[in-house]
């Protein structure tokens, strides 16, 4: 980030590549390998053939002040739009229900499976993995992981559970219900957000792009750009599959993103400005981050980071 707070763009090719060197030695009694045969061997496929460099994200994941720039081309969008881009819904939202929720939780990553709740929670030194039961949100394991790991977006494939990390490019490989870890492998590049359809695994890195690999194929690695108007869509952040849709929060934004993942098209933007009430924020309260749908009866629910609720809502259509 520079001196007027704008994001810079640059690859960490290299310093990635040293920042796993350094943890190999303190992961070595993890299965180590490639990706594509990481996965092969724990019985989900292989991916990630190839490596990609990857737009970089802001060098701390500090509280700021949204992006002025981000917010006013997502208010603008569906005016703006060029002749080729499809006009873009606009939601608000009611809130259904809400559930008390851990502040502890600087959420990077919201699952819920098989009447649990996988929650990711960063910062360096800081992170691990939360599973709650759900509704209850009753804590039945908290599993710390490596304090040089910051810990980014998760999602449960069959019976493992996959961890991205923020700048370190490697990724977690969790055995389930027990939440053993059993490998552990690079990445193209960062990890933000992670989502799943099927066998097939969706990541964001923070960019304007979306990766994907069928982990019951060849696992090669495929990128979408997203557009909002026409425009790329960058600060991709959590991801969550709903129904025929990616949606993806926008780091620094109350806003989620709703993503033809044929396209790469924005066709919605949900906003989430004054979810959580002024009385609920303390001083390190953070952003909006966290989609979760429920596969028993399709609520959604969102949170964010140091947040004191799980909020269940329902989306509103309102004036772009």
């Amino acid at each position: 980030m520079n001196a007027n707070g704008k994001l810079h763009r640059r690859t960490h090719i290299r310093q990635g590549d040293r920042t796993r060197r350094a943890l190999g030695p303190a992961l070595q009694p993890w299965l180590r390998c490639s990706l594509q045969s990481l996965l092969r061997c724990l019985l989900i496929g292989s991916m990630l053939g190839t490596a990609a460099a990857c737009d970089a994200a802001p060098d701390t994941y500090t509280h700021t002040q949204p992006n002025s720039d981000t917010d006013t081309g997502i208010q603008n969008a569906g005016t703006a739009a060029d002749s080729s881009a499809k006009a873009v819904q606009h939601y608000g939202f009611a809130v259904v229900s809400q559930l008390r929720f851990d502040r502890n939780n600087f959420t990077q990553g919201l699952e819920i499976h098989d009447g649990r709740l996988y929650v990711s929670s960063g910062l360096y030194g800081q992170s691990v993995i939360r599973v709650y039961t759900f509704p209850e949100l009753e804590l039945l394991h908290s599993v710390p992981v490596d304090p040089r790991i910051f810990a980014e977006g998760l999602t449960v494939i069959g019976d493992r559970l996959i961890l991205l990390s923020w700048r370190e490019r490697v990724m977690l490989v969790y055995s389930l219900p027990a939440m053993t870890l059993i490998g552990q492998s690079p990445l193209p590049g960062q990890g933000w957000g992670a989502t799943h359809n099927g066998s097939v695994l969706w990541f964001s890195d923070g960019s304007d792009r979306l990766y994907s690999a069928d982990l019951s194929a060849d696992g090669e690695l495929a990128m979408l750009p997203v557009t909002l108007a026409g425009k790329p869509l960058r600060n991709l952040n959590e991801l969550e599959w709903v129904g025929d849709e990616i949606w993806a929060n926008v780091w620094q934004t109350d806003h989620i993103a709703r993503i033809n993942p044929e396209t790469g098209i924005v066709e919605g933007m949900i906003n989430l400005s004054g979810l959580l009430a002024d009385e609920d924020r303390l001083r390190d309260t953070d952003v909006l981050n966290g989609i979760a749908i429920n596969p028993e009866d399709g609520a959604i629910w969102v949170t964010g980071k140091r947040w004191p609720w799980l909020y269940q809502i329902r989306l509103e259509n309102s004036p772009p």
